[in-house]
């Protein structure tokens, strides 16, 4: 088997290299910079790549690639666009007819400013009407609808993955290397309600369905555990034993996304996965 990964050197795409690599299986990274792994890599950015011929050699291409997520990120609306929008549904388009299997990610993000307490099929996220705030969700929303209407890819609307690649912005991470330094840590009030999963968990629910007969489609991905936000940093708090004074300051984006739920999809549902709890699992930032 040979597989893919678009946006190699992100999150989502770096770990599922390294899953792949532990399988024995033929893996091409595309990234802008070197991932580190034992594996193919290959330079990529959008702009680099005008001949998707190259991409029909594959089994699987994983487009993992994404932009904007951080809110402080210096990206714009046309760079967003192409790498969220545009670039996938090329790359969509021009493996329709092939053999190969092109794998989509999406956000429950796409639900937009919600404070319903239910779970989420995919066609109430594809038809949310609900308010949202910056880019990178308008983009991927849009994308995820061109999916549902056009069944062009296999696409995956995921809840919140946690793991060792994370971005130190990201809230796990950035309330451990506070902690663990003594540095203050400014959080809202943390009533949002999220769902979460280890990556490496995601990832092997995603390609037990995927060796499966699976049609393109949409998906919601499955997950491991629902908190509060303020339940994981009492959390993380009481695992390092810190006495770190914790200051709620200020407003985040996403605080008018009070519940964000998905109800994982049936074909992840039929299997009886075991999944890593958070508190359980906290140490794989330190290896």
């Amino acid at each position: 088997m040979n597989v893919a990964v678009v946006g190699a050197n992100g999150f989502l795409g770096k770990s599922l290299v390294k899953f792949l690599l532990k399988k024995n299986i033929d893996v091409s990274a595309f990234s802008r910079k070197p991932i580190g792994l034992n594996c193919n890599w290959l330079e990529y950015t959008i702009s680099s790549i005008s001949d998707l011929s190259c991409f029909k050699e594959y089994d699987f291409v994983f487009y993992c690639a994404a932009c904007g997520v951080q809110s402080k990120s210096n990206t714009n609306i046309i760079e967003i666009t192409e790498v969220n929008l545009l670039f996938p549904i090329r790359l969509s388009s021009f493996l329709r007819n092939t053999k190969v299997r092109l794998v989509t990610f999406g956000s429950y993000f796409e639900i937009g400013d919600s404070d319903s307490n239910k779970e989420w099929i995919e066609e109430e996220i594809i038809y949310s009407r609900n308010s949202f705030t910056g880019n990178y969700i308008l983009t991927k929303k849009a994308f995820s609808y061109f999916n549902y209407i056009s069944k062009s890819t296999i696409h995956f609307i995921l809840p919140t993955i946690y793991g060792e690649y994370e971005d130190e912005n990201r809230i796990i991470p950035y309330l451990i290397n506070n902690l663990k330094n003594g540095l203050e840590v400014h959080v809202s009030k943390g009533e949002q309600i999220r769902q979460y999963i280890y990556v490496n968990d995601l990832i092997f629910c995603l390609w037990s369905v995927l060796n499966e007969p699976i049609e393109n489609n949409v998906y919601n991905a499955p997950y491991a555990e629902t908190f509060k936000i303020k339940d994981i940093i009492y959390m993380i708090a009481c695992h390092f034993r810190s006495k770190q004074l914790v200051k709620i300051k200020g407003e985040f984006k996403d605080n008018s996304m009070k519940i964000l739920k998905i109800k994982s999809s049936e074909i992840f549902l039929k299997h009886n996965f075991n999944f890593i709890k958070l508190n359980d699992n906290l140490d794989v930032y330190f290896n």
